[in-house]
C-alpha cells in the first residue's frame, strides 16, 4: 500500500492523504475496522457512484457505517447540504 500526500495551505493546512492500492475497495472495510475498531463511518456519496459501490461497501461495513446520497455535482456542494446531512448523522 502506498500513500501520497497532497499538501494544500491556503491559508489553512488542507492537505490529506491518497491511499494507492490494488482491490483497495475489498481491503477498505477490514482496513477500517482494524484501524477503527469502535468507530461509526459516514458514507457520502452521491446516486452514480451509490449505484456502483454504495451497498456493498455499506453491507462490508454495517453496524459500522450509514450512509448518505446527495446529489452529484458542484452545485450541492453547499452548506444547505452540509447541514442536511448534520442533521441526518444526529
Amino acid at each position: 500500500m502506498q500513500t501520497l500526500r497532497v499538501t494544500i495551505k491556503d491559508p489553512h493546512d488542507l492537505s490529506y492523504p491518497i491511499v494507492i492500492e490494488t482491490n483497495l475497495f475489498q481491503k477498505l472495510p477490514k482496513l477500517f475496522l482494524k484501524k477503527y475498531p469502535n468507530r461509526r463511518c459516514a458514507i457520502i456519496t452521491d446516486p452514480a457512484i451509490k449505484k456502483l459501490y454504495g451497498e456493498t461497501l455499506l453491507k462490508k461495513l454495517k453496524p459500522h457505517a450509514d450512509l448518505f446520497v446527495f446529489p452529484g455535482g458542484e452545485t450541492h456542494k453547499t452548506l444547505a447540504t452540509v447541514e442536511k446531512l448534520s442533521d441526518a448523522m444526529i
